[in-house]
């Protein structure tokens, strides 16, 4: 897209080796419709991590306290030893960590190349949000959508998974269907 090369730079920490992260930041789903300077405040929050290939981002059932942005790589989401996803630049991760305090993480992420990331911690986040800050309001907005998505995705694969007999159904629902 077109933002990423328009977009203005004017917060004082940004150097020019921070200035591709931003623009990556920029594009993910987690700042859909933030502007520019919304951007730089979130990316204000990140500190940068990286994971090689084959170790894990975080394992199912640790402490969740960040979501990270995957910058650069691809990494496969693992459940209970089931692959359930393989995402890449872009992709949002543990952004159930920003919705409570003391929450477990409910998957697994491993590296399936060298990974790039960008973690914002979540006490950081809740505090921003906590002051009525627009970019973490558009960001939670965000997260809800995409939780959204993945609730009705989820919906769906269950109901193709069981598939119990009509008259089942129909007792269930007390007509024929």
């Amino acid at each position: 897209t077109r933002r990423a090369a328009h977009l203005r730079l004017t917060s004082k920490a940004v150097h020019s080796s921070t200035v591709p992260l931003i623009r990556k930041l920029a594009l993910s789903d987690l700042c859909k419709s933030l502007t520019d300077k919304q951007v730089e405040e979130i990316f204000d929050l990140t500190e940068e991590k990286a994971v090689r290939k084959n170790h894990f981002v975080f394992k199912e059932g640790e402490l969740a306290d960040s979501l990270l942005v995957l910058v650069d790589g691809e990494v496969a989401v693992i459940k209970s030893e089931r692959l359930l996803a393989k995402l890449g630049t872009g992709a949002v991760l543990g952004e159930v960590s920003l919705f409570g305090v003391q929450h477990q993480r409910t998957a697994s992420i491993r590296a399936l190349t060298d990974v790039h990331l960008l973690r914002i911690p979540s006490r950081t986040f809740r505090s921003l949000l906590t002051s009525e800050n627009i970019a973490a309001l558009k960001v939670v907005a965000n997260l809800a959508h995409q939780l959204c998505q993945r609730l009705l995705a989820a919906n769906e694969q269950l109901i193709a998974a069981v598939t119990p007999s009509e008259k089942r159904d129909e007792e269930i629902l007390g007509k024929s269907i």
